[in-house]
């Protein structure tokens, strides 16, 4: 009796391992299934908000020149046209990643943009009669876009990185 309780004892305590041994294993297993998908999900968030930030730096500084030089309708839609095109196409690209208040205020800003484009357009080739309010609401945009991207992008060494300026 005594040898028949040390082996059921034995058995119980050989399975007992094996569950414990299977579970951590199938924790670990899951706890590396959740990095490998959020770690490329985190880096692709991450790079599509840079990608359009820099799509709008590069509506925002073109159209900021063609408003302050003019620009002539025969190259309006290579200078000015393609760009916000661009930051149209990024503006979808991440709607899926940013909150709905920053998807907001993107699209904001992207008619910010096109009524000046309208401004220039207008001018053919001379600086547009701009109203100096709407030359601060376009002004104001760039502190709107950073703001917009400090708050989406979660890493404060990132954001950091991004908005720095070396001297």
């Amino acid at each position: 009796m005594y040898y028949e309780i040390e082996i059921i004892s034995a058995i119980i305590g050989g399975i007992s391992g094996a569950i414990i041994g299977a579970l951590v294993t199938w924790i670990g297993i899951v706890y590396q299934n959740k990095r490998w998908i959020f770690n490329p999900a985190i880096e692709i968030r991450t790079k599509s908000i840079i990608s359009a930030y820099g799509d709008f730096l590069d509506a925002f500084y073109r159209i900021n020149t063609a408003a302050n030089l003019g620009e002539k309708k025969i190259t309006f839609k290579r200078n000015i046209s393609k760009p916000l095109d661009d930051y149209l196409v990024s503006i979808n690209k991440i709607e899926i990643w940013i909150s709905s208040d920053s998807s907001k205020k993107l699209r904001k800003i992207l008619s910010i943009f096109r009524k000046f484009s309208n401004e220039i357009f207008i001018a053919n080739g001379k600086q547009p009669s701009l109203l100096n309010k709407d030359w601060e609401e376009f002004s104001k945009s760039l502190e709107k876009m950073k703001k917009i991207v400090s708050n989406e992008v979660r890493s404060q060494d990132l954001r950091d990185f991004i908005f720095s300026v070396k001297k």
